[in-house]
């Protein structure tokens, strides 16, 4: 689903008072079957393990650990000669993402090491945001055109 950006869901007063509420305006833009799949192929990189047990090691395997095994999934990145680092993670409930660049010098390459430390803060934020929610699963890959029981089918 696509939602337009809506950074305050509702404002209340100090005796708590809803004051002013608003509601993203979302549509779908890629089908359920694609997107469950697309989900649990992120999972793989954060540690978690795909709907089909295929996951043999990530790039922010410590994600799963410090949400203490609710259902995760993620993605890093990095920009070329490493002059951007990046990781978004997301649950059913909740997405995070942070970068780390030097906005002042674009030639400064923060460089690798600090991947780890993105990544922790993702997972961190999104640790402390979902204590105390229920966990919840992510939707399993249906059997869509491309999906079947044993997985996507090579094309």
């Amino acid at each position: 689903m696509h939602c337009q950006p809506l950074p305050v869901l509702s404002i209340t007063d100090p005796s708590g008072r809803k004051v002013a509420a608003g509601d993203p305006t979302c549509e779908r833009v890629i089908s359920e079957d694609v997107a469950s799949a697309a989900t649990d192929a992120a999972r793989c990189p954060v540690g978690d393990q795909s709907a089909y047990g295929r996951c043999d090691g990530g790039t922010a395997e410590q994600v799963s650990r410090i949400l203490g095994g609710r259902p995760v999934a993620g993605k890093t990145g990095s920009s070329e000669d490493a002059s951007t680092e990046s990781f978004v993670g997301f649950t059913p409930q909740l997405a995070v993402a942070s970068i780390a660049a030097n906005p002042d010098d674009p030639r400064d390459h923060v460089g690798s090491a600090v991947q780890r430390d993105v990544i922790a803060a993702v997972a961190r934020t999104m640790a402390s945001a979902l204590s105390g929610e229920p966990r919840r699963d992510f939707a399993p890959p249906g059997a869509g055109a491309a999906f079947g029981a044993d997985g996507p089918r090579g094309r």
